[in-house]
Parts: C-alpha cells; structure tokens; sequence
C-alpha cells in the first residue's frame, strides 16, 4: 500500500490553491472597478471560475507540483463555490427585486461573505487534504464524473433555451397596462379584483398609514394620509400569470419598488426566476461558463482515464544502478551506456531502475550489453504506477473543480434544468 503524503506538503499544496484564487479575484476586482458594464448577470463569476484553474495550473508549474499535490491544490479552490454563490444569488435577487433592495443586499453579500471566507476556505484546506491518502483515490474520481455530467446536463439544457430572453430581458418586454390610481380597482381574472386603498394607523395614530393593496398581503407603503397615494404602474405577464406593480418609495424618491403577486397566491414578493422558468433562459454570460466548465471536464477526464489506462498497461524491468551498470535479479548487470537517457550521476549507494528492454539476442543472453535498453526511470514498477495513478487524480480533480467554478452561477441559478 502506497504510503499517504506527508500532512505538511498537503497543507502546503493546498494554500497554492487558494493563492491562485486570491490572485483570480485581484484580476476580478480589476475587471469590477474598470469594466463597469461586466457587473451584471454575475459575469465576474464566470471569469472568476475560468481563471482560477488556468491560474493555478501556472503556480503549480512554477513550483513543480504534480500527483497528489496538485490534486490538493485544485480541490481546495472548491471552497470558493459557497461565497460565488452567495454572490451570485445576492446578485440575482438585486436585479430581480429591484433597485430599491441594491443598497440593503449588497452590503448584506460583503457582509455576509466576509464571515463565511475564513471558515469555509479552512474548511476547504482540511477537505482538500484529504486526496494526500491513496484511498480517497475513487471517491475523487467518482464525485468529479458526477461533478462534469451535472455540469453537462444543465449547459445542454441551458442551450436549448438559447433563443430565450434572460429574467432582466423578459422584464424589459414586458409593457405596462395600465396606471392604478387610489381608490381604483385592478381586474386580476377569474372575477378576483384588488383595490388600491389607504388605512389608518392603529389606535389612536390617525396620522400615519398605509397606501396598500387591499387583497395583497405584504403589497403596503407607508403614507401619512391618502393623498399621498400616488399613482402605480401595472404590468402582467401574461404568459406566466404574474401581476408587477411598481412606483415610488415616498413622495420624495424616484427609485422604483418591485410588488410582484400571482392570482392564486397573493402574496407581495420579489421577482423570482422561478415564476418565469418557462419563458427565460439563463444569462448568455452564465451558459458560457457552463459550456467552457462541460468542455474543459470532459477533456480533462479523457486524460484522466489515460492515465489509468496507462498504469494498468505499464512494465519493465526493476533492477539496482551502481556505477553505470544495473544488476538485475536474474541475468548479468546491464551497462547504461547506450541508453537514450544518458548516464546518471554516481551515487554511494544502489538506486533502484525501471528498464524498459529491447529483446534479446538468442544464445546471446550471457553477454553484457547483449539488451538495449530503450530508457529507464528511476524507482520502481510500483512507484512508476503509483505516479500515473496520482496523475489520475489530479486530472479527476482539475475536471471537477474547472466545471463547478466555471459553471457555477449556472448551477446555483437552476436555470439549466427543466422546469
């Protein structure tokens, strides 16, 4: 049994993962601050998600981190995924609800955000450091096949409604009706009406009230009497039977508010993707991301597979090196001097080779140098598969974490699956 890594090399190839993600989210706060216009629909997401594994594949080559240690590396970015969708999910509730919601939830996602990072990127480490133990080797291998089909499934689905209008698209086709004045009263169908009314404040406070829509729960603005009640603005989508009514905050704002019901559950609340699943598709940005994290999955998990094919498939011939010649188990020692890899240096000590011979001469197999050997590797038959199944791993590990992150606004958004 091949022994696990040593838990501080682990510790080690684990925080490489999480500086390469420090160094993604630099690049994103860059992109925030100077390209304004990629703010929207969780687009810094998707490039935080494809940078991250093209980052960290440099960092790994730079500190000639392979095997297990790369796989490390690579599973402890997974720890992003919970504070992507924290952001992404704020995000979509901001743009959804309206802008009046902006301010409250974007300091709520910092906030929030701000708590969760140091937790969950430890708790990132501790789980990452794991795949160190030779073990976990098919628990890697299955939960990143099952990570890639997630991601292909919900893309494949995502493309279907590529000729759909996103949520915020929908909502910008979508005409108002018409303008609900106080005292009027909004046809809803099926013989159901909602007046626009003003009640007075309880007890005694006379002076205070509400202008809401009697029939609505929740649907309610603070107003000092009825005269304050301005005038809303009302729109339905038809296709998806839900009613928006908007206006202002108070008499002396201009920022819209977002009071959305649906007939047979007349409840104010915010816009939601779920009451437009059949008439939206996800953000073009978001199915992207799950196109490049589908594709770059799937290549990786082909090498993957490569790999262990070519660890079942490999041979040769152990023998000790001293001196330029090997001594084999059965046989004379075996020069090195034709090899293709050149002559290692000289050691006090025997080092263990793995040759790979051309076929012997008949009759001849007494005379030293009577095998070419076509090239050699340190270490054994063992260590030689022991290192193509720790690249295996890592591969495994590369295809999950590069679909999650890349396609991570897409899943969180559940926008790929079939409603």
């Amino acid at each position: 049994m091949t022994p696990p890594q040593p838990q501080p090399a682990a510790v080690s190839a684990a925080l490489v993962g999480i500086a390469s993600t420090l160094v993604a989210l630099g690049v994103v706060l860059v992109i925030h601050f100077e390209i304004p216009a990629l703010r929207l629909h969780a687009t810094e997401s998707v490039i935080f998600g494809v940078l991250t594994p093209a980052i960290l594949v440099a960092m790994l080559r730079r500190r000639k981190l392979a095997g297990r240690s790369g796989a490390i590396a690579s599973l402890a970015t997974l720890g992003w995924l919970p504070l992507v969708f924290t952001r992404v999910g704020t995000e979509y509730d901001e743009l959804a609800r309206g802008r009046v919601f902006y301010g409250t939830l974007a300091v709520y996602a910092f906030s929030t955000a701000l708590m969760l990072a140091v937790p969950v990127l430890f708790t990132s480490i501790l789980l990452a450091t794991k795949a160190r133990h030779p073990r976990f080797d098919t628990l890697v291998r299955r939960l990143s096949v099952g990570s890639v089909i997630v991601v292909g499934l919900a893309t494949a689905t995502a493309l279907t409604r590529i000729d759909r209008p996103d949520l915020w698209g929908h909502m910008a086709t979508l005409r108002v009706e018409r303008t609900l004045s106080f005292g009027d009263s909004l046809d809803i169908g099926s013989g159901s009406a909602i007046k626009y009314v003003w009640w007075p404040g309880p007890g005694k406070e006379t002076t205070r009230g509400v202008c809401a829509l009697d029939g609505v729960s929740g649907a309610s603005v603070a107003r000092a009497s009825s005269t304050e009640c301005e005038p809303l603005s009302v729109a339905h989508d038809q296709a998806n039977d839900v009613w928006i009514v908007f206006g202002k905050l108070d008499a002396h704002n201009t920022t819209d508010f977002w009071v959305a019901f649906t007939p047979g559950d007349r409840r104010a609340r915010g816009l939601e993707a779920r009451d437009y699943g059949r008439s939206i598709a996800p953000p073009l940005a978001w199915t992207a991301g799950g196109v490049v994290g589908s594709l770059v999955g799937l290549a990786l998990l082909a090498l993957a597979h490569g790999a262990r094919v070519q660890e079942r498939s490999v041979s040769g011939v152990e023998g000790a090196l001293r001196d330029g010649w090997v001594t084999l188990e059965s046989g004379p020692p075996i020069p090195l001097t034709n090899s293709r890899g050149g002559l290692p240096p000289p050691g006090p000590e025997p080092t263990p080779v793995l040759l790979q011979l051309r076929a012997r001469v008949a009759g001849a197999y007494r005379e030293p140098g009577a095998s070419d050997v076509v090239s050699w590797t340190s270490g054994t038959l063992e260590s030689a598969r022991e290192a193509l199944r720790a690249r295996a791993t890592m591969l495994y590990a590369f295809a999950m974490t590069s679909s999650l992150l890349a396609a991570a606004p897409l899943l969180l958004s559940a926008l790929g699956w079939t409603r």
